[in-house]
């Protein structure tokens, strides 16, 4: 019998004694049926059946590692691919400008990471953190309504409008006028409403947009072009999760499977040259759109705009309790708060923290981490997560077991310490609980100095990592080939299923606009990057189904996959995405993209 045994039996063994006294401190009278208290104690005949259990799981423990090593697991977390992670609760927030708290004059900037904290639930509060930096201007959108034909005085192209969208702006007091703002350039707008109709009205701005004109009181109308308006949520900053390592491609995809209400944002860019000049206290931002009023949302109020919006994400950095290792010990088991165990869940470990007896202190290296830190250099190991779902009771979710192990994975036994780690947590199930009423969540900034906001939806509910009996599927789509995606009639199933990697919800809005992929098709074409260099390339074009559950859609999903798709453009070269419905109807095209790589 060789030591990896033996190891895989004390292993087991230890994992089912675990479970053993968690269970019986979760349900002490079924334990007392078993025979073993909430002390640990048990009958000898329960230790020797615990003791068989323990021998005959080993070698099913051992043939497991043989066929999925153990070499996986820090692959995976090299990948840091995030829908490995569980989704903590998304909201869209506020933030509340008045005329008797107004902003300052060059925007009052809400950084990025910036904490929220609701009401107490049972002693804790829900910590939201902002997922986008957001400037508040002492600016208010008075109205937003539709205009319609004739519009005398137009030309050029917006001549042909359907329709225009006015959206009326004034100054929070009397004493502020637009020329005082000399630094607002750009406003945000969040489309609030429901799914469809945002869905509707986002499509609407971005691809139907003819022209906008400023309106300034006793002058000539200022026209910008159609390209002023942009989305918001595709950047590098926008991210709503720090996955370090995972590509900007997959996060955008998951993000939007996530949180659709992350990208119904857009941008009016260009608007300093107009407004600086103007001695007024309002404005009007007419967006003149090549469609009729009968393509957007029947009933266009004020509400369904709003300033000063970001996305936030129920994750914040906590310190875990500190841990007492016994002299010897492999393996630890850190919890966030074992005083309020479901009321914080723990995502993930940045740094592990050791105290020794001599009150020393030195960070432990997680093993194969992208980043090594120089002072834990001639740290006594490494430490690496044990994932194992069968350790977790009653669904708690506020505890991560640790591994003490050297450079090579072999196990290392520490002498006695203190152990604890800078993590990152969420509240997991609490923000179920918050009251969002009429108003919506009212939510503290951990700064007073910063405005009061609050939640404009309803939080979602926390979604748990589906790495389980199918994960291993969910990694085999992890690295396709975009040409053979493209291959005749089985590139769409093909593209079904890795975006189908992707989800974490088979009831979302992502799984029907998925279905609705009908076919995948591909040209070699000839274009020029960055201005000036030819490249070759593939224009790929997309085909979907019109369906009842999908009304709207199709154009947010096809801008999504443009920036997912553009990960698999070769050096050198670059792609183009077209989308169009079955009946030949364009959804979309898009400039070519080369992705992040460079041109040589």
């Amino acid at each position: 019998m060789n030591s990896q045994y033996v190891h895989a039996v004390s292993s087991e063994l230890a994992r089912v004694q675990e479970l053993l006294n968690e269970f019986a401190q979760a349900h002490p009278k079924i334990a007392s049926r078993l025979r073993h208290g909430s002390d640990g104690g048990s009958d000898p005949q329960v230790r020797r059946l615990v003791q068989s259990f323990a021998f005959l799981s080993a070698r099913t423990q051992q043939r497991l590692q043989d066929e999925f090593p153990q070499i996986l697991q820090p692959l995976i977390h090299l990948a840091s691919t995030p829908y490995l992670k569980s989704v903590p609760s998304l909201t869209t927030v506020e933030f509340a400008v008045s005329p008797e708290q107004p902003p300052e004059l060059e925007g009052t900037c809400v950084e990025r990471g910036t904490l929220l904290d609701s009401e107490l639930i049972d002693g804790v509060p829900c910590r939201f953190r902002t997922a986008k930096e957001t400037v508040l201007w002492p600016v208010e959108l008075t109205d937003a309504r539709l205009l319609h034909p004739p519009f005398p005085n137009l030309a050029g192209q917006s001549s042909s409008a359907g329709c225009a969208l006015r959206l009326s702006l004034r100054t929070l007091t009397a004493s502020i006028t637009f020329d005082q703002l000399p630094d607002l350039d750009c406003l945000r707008l969040f489309l609030d409403a429901e799914t469809d109709a945002a869905l509707t009205l986002y499509e609407t701005l971005l691809s139907s947009t003819l022209g906008v004109a400023i309106r300034l009181e006793g002058e000539r109308p200022r026209w910008l072009s159609p390209d002023v308006l942009q989305p918001v949520g595709f950047d590098p900053d926008d991210r709503l999760f720090d996955h370090r390592a995972a590509l900007d491609c997959e996060r955008i995809l998951f993000e939007f499977f996530c949180f659709v209400e992350k990208f119904l944002y857009v941008e009016i860019h260009g608007l300093r040259e107009a407004l600086s000049q103007s001695t007024e206290t309002t404005a009007e931002i007419d967006i003149y759109l090549g469609v009729t009023s009968d393509a957007l949302p029947r009933r266009l109020s004020p509400d369904m705009i709003r300033l000063n919006c970001c996305p936030a994400v129920n994750l914040f950095p906590m310190t875990t309790e500190a841990t007492e290792a016994p002299d010897r010990a492999s393996q630890i088991t850190l919890a966030a708060d074992s005083s309020n165990p479901g009321a914080y869940q723990l995502h993930e470990v940045r740094r592990l923290l050791i105290r020794n007896e001599d009150d020393e202190q030195f960070e432990l290296p997680r093993l194969h981490a992208l980043e090594q830190n120089v002072e834990s250099e001639g740290a006594p190991g490494y430490w690496e997560p044990v994932i194992d779902d069968a350790t977790v009771i009653g669904s708690r979710r506020d505890r991560i077991a640790i591994r003490f192990v050297d450079a090579r994975g072999a196990t290392v036994r520490l002498p006695e310490c203190l152990v604890f780690a800078d993590a990152i947590c969420s509240n997991s199930d609490l923000p179920q609980q918050l009251d969002h009423g009429e108003t919506g969540v009212v939510l503290q900034p951990q700064f007073a100095a910063i405005f009061e906001c609050r939640c404009v939806s309803q939080p979602t509910p926390a979604r748990h990592s589906p790495l389980g009996s199918a994960g291993w599927d969910q990694i085999s789509e992890l690295v396709p080939d975009v040409l053979a995606l493209a291959d005749g009639a089985s590139g769409a199933p093909a593209l079904r299923a890795i975006l189908g990697a992707y989800l974490h919800d088979q009831e979302s809005l992502g799984k029907a606009l998925i279905d609705t992929i009908h076919r995948l098709s591909f040209r070699r074409v000839t274009g020029i990057v960055h201005q000036s260099m030819v490249c070759h390339g593939l224009e790929l074009s997309i085909t979907f189904r019109r369906t009842p559950q999908t009304p709207s859609g199709h154009y947010l999903f096809s801008l999504v996959l443009k920036h997912f798709l553009a990960r698999f453009a070769s050096q050198n070269a670059f792609l183009r995405l077209r989308a169009t419905f079955e009946d030949g109807k364009e959804i979309g095209e898009w400039p070519i993209s080369s992705g992040a790589r460079s041109v040589i």
